[in-house]
């Protein structure tokens, strides 16, 4: 599945998605319901729903290092924002960061850039 997503998104529009995007909100999900798919099926409390929940839960149970788990957990908190914050100013679904300077600057300041 993760690699039809990646030969569909390329070029230089690729690197401003943040939910397709290398290292965006997709992998982050990726990785964390695979390591669910692989210890969930003996290890109950990993069956949770919740992309931050169930990287609590791996780290919890030791199956993911915490600083890791920490580290993932925050960038996925960004990513969201920053998605959150994208769709809330062009009123529709979007992921991709605006190649615009003064656009660029105006979501920077959304999220609290200075």
């Amino acid at each position: 599945m993760k690699r039809r997503v990646d030969a569909t998104l390329g070029g230089p529009e690729a690197a401003r998605d943040v939910k397709l995007g290398r290292g965006g909100i997709r992998e982050v999900e990726f990785f964390v319901q695979a390591q669910q798919l692989v210890h969930g099926g003996k290890d109950p409390r990993l069956r949770v729903r919740s992309t931050l929940g169930a990287l609590g839960a791996l780290a919890a149970a030791g199956y993911v290092e915490p600083a890791l788990a920490a580290a993932l957990a925050a960038a996925y908190r960004f990513l969201r924002d920053v998605e959150h914050k994208l769709q809330i100013v062009q009123e529709r679904r979007t992921q991709r960061v605006p190649s615009d300077p003064d656009a660029l600057l105006a979501l920077a300041r959304r999220l609290g850039f200075r």
